[in-house]
């Protein structure tokens, strides 16, 4: 929950959240942020929850360093 405060508080070019978190969940995240800002969000998870969820972009867990480039580039 701190990093709403340091993103409402920021200039922020890019949020890369993991749905699963204790205490906020990356969707809750994300509906925070879009109350707020136009910044891009890219959430990551270990299965396909998220996958569409208003996500900017979406990384399955396991990925590699080309597969974040090609996310990264369309965020």
């Amino acid at each position: 929950e701190s990093c709403l405060n340091y993103i409402a508080q920021n200039k922020i070019d890019l949020v890369i959240t993991d749905i699963n978190l204790p205490g906020i969940s990356g969707n809750d995240i994300l509906r925070s942020i879009r109350e707020t800002k136009k910044v891009p969000v890219i959430a990551i998870s270990g299965n396909d929850y998220g996958k569409g969820g208003g996500f900017t972009g979406f990384l399955k867990k396991p990925f590699n360093k080309s597969k974040f480039e090609q996310v990264y580039r369309l965020a």
